[in-house]
């Protein structure tokens, strides 16, 4: 006897207006598989588990991994926190070096300024007591031929 589709769709349509004859159906088809479903299920459920505590197993070995490595990079951190701490405290003593060190520039600054206008006065006043110097050269030069010619009328009077 061939069963076709459409006598599939009208058992299909019989079935879902007789409930009762729905679940005699599924009773025998269900019949063999039911008994060993429980034992199916109950493997498939072990199976699980086992994975289950595999996947806990790995994630609790990476999390102990994880809060190692978060204890070694807290230890890293307060390290480079001590290191920071250090390089701010060189930097404050250098800037206070360099502020130092440019009040003294400054300082070093006016007084070559200083010198430098002393200098100016000094080589001025050279040069007017060079002229000076220079005048009175040139006067006892006048003087000395003024005696000398003195001198040589005393010996011509004297020699009279």
């Amino acid at each position: 006897m061939a069963f076709d589709d459409d006598a599939f769709r009208q058992l299909l349509r019989f079935l879902a207006q007789q409930p009762e004859r729905l679940a005699e159906l599924r009773g025998l088809v269900l019949a063999d598989a039911l008994p060993a479903l429980p034992a199916q299920l109950s493997r498939q459920l072990a199976e699980a588990q086992v994975r289950t505590e595999q996947n806990l197993a790995s994630l609790t070995a990476r999390v102990d991994q994880l809060a190692e490595a978060q204890v070694h990079t807290e230890g890293r951190l307060g390290q480079l926190a001590e290191a920071q701490a250090r390089t701010e405290q060189q930097l404050a003593s250098l800037t206070a070096r360099v502020d130092q060190l440019a009040e003294r520039m400054d300082q070093l600054a006016a007084r070559v300024g200083q010198l430098a206008e002393a200098q100016a006065r000094t080589e001025q006043q050279l040069a007017s007591l060079t002229a000076r110097v220079d005048q009175l050269a040139e006067r006892m030069d006048q003087l000395t031929a003024r005696v000398s010619q003195l001198a040589e009328r005393m010996d011509q009077l004297a020699a009279r």
